[in-house]
């Protein structure tokens, strides 16, 4: 009976893996301390692509049921902003819980977005996104986009050492510069921002983004925070209804595949839950 278990197990987080999607919409029909507990021993990359497409309500009950070090484990294989969109309808008590429970490097950044009102810039900016200082050599600063490959957008900020935004460029006109040259020498100056306190209107309707897709994000100040991307925006826009199921679900995994997982999974819950009754 264990080694099927198992096999079932498999089975389902292989589905996680290659349909969140699809399996987001089979677990909200299920119990939120069922799923907790599946997603609890599910790989962590899996669980966390399928929480951040569970409905926000469903989403906040699931990880009210979880550990807190798994909670924080699923949430940091999915961006910052994501993350903390999830963490900030928890509970306060357990929303101290699973940020704690969060490594170092992430602590932080997710704190930060957290400061902001719901919608914001400073609440759906990525502040990872790499800004350098005005002072650096075009070389010096194509070796930190090397050592920061994924904190680094197609545009390169450039700040003061008062961290104020001063300029941009995009990285293949720093690639065709002078190794030598400063990239206060090179970059654009004025460069457009966002005010961290800018709501979700005020975003959508910036002008700017006729000509960028990220949009670096500033206090009061002026001082660099991050940068919001276009598809953080697009996907909010998509994701403030209720969720279509895709049509192209059927043809992906085909009817009976669909139905024979979707009946494992559910297999699965009735024997967490089964299991639990007897403890």
């Amino acid at each position: 009976m264990t080694q099927n278990n198992d096999t079932a197990s498999e089975l389902t987080y292989r589905f996680l893996e290659a349909h969140p999607e699809d399996a987001a919409r089979v677990l909200e029909n299920l119990d939120a301390t069922v799923v907790a507990e599946y997603l609890g021993g599910a790989p962590v990359k899996a669980a966390g692509e399928v929480l951040r497409r569970l409905t926000g309500a469903f989403a906040s009950k699931v990880l009210e049921n979880m550990q807190p070090d798994h909670a924080a484990l699923a949430l940091s294989q999915i961006p910052l902003d994501a993350s903390a969109g999830l963490i900030r309808r928890l509970q306060e008590q357990t929303r101290k819980a699973v940020l704690n429970a969060f490594a170092k490097e992430d602590n932080e950044p997710l704190r930060s977005l957290l400061r902001y009102s719901k919608d914001s810039a400073g609440a759906l900016m990525d502040p990872l996104v790499l800004a350098l200082p005005h002072d650096l050599t075009v070389v010096a600063s194509l070796e930190q986009i090397r050592n920061s490959p994924k904190h680094t957008t197609s545009y390169l900020y450039v700040v003061d050492r008062e961290q104020k935004l001063i300029g941009v460029l995009n990285v293949r006109e720093l690639m065709l510069a002078d190794p030598a040259a400063l990239l206060s020498s090179i970059m654009r100056p004025n460069m457009r921002s966002l005010s961290a306190h800018a709501p979700r209107a005020a975003i959508l309707n910036h002008p700017a983004w006729k000509r960028f897709h990220t949009m670096p994000v500033v206090d009061n100040g002026g001082v660099f925070l991050g940068a919001v991307r276009y598809e953080t925006l697009r996907n909010l826009e998509e994701n403030s209804g209720t969720q279509a199921i895709s049509d192209g679900a059927g043809a992906a995994l085909g009817e009976l595949y669909w139905v024979g997982l979707t009946g494992l999974v559910e297999g699965l819950a009735a024997s967490i839950t089964k299991r639990n009754l007897d403890l």
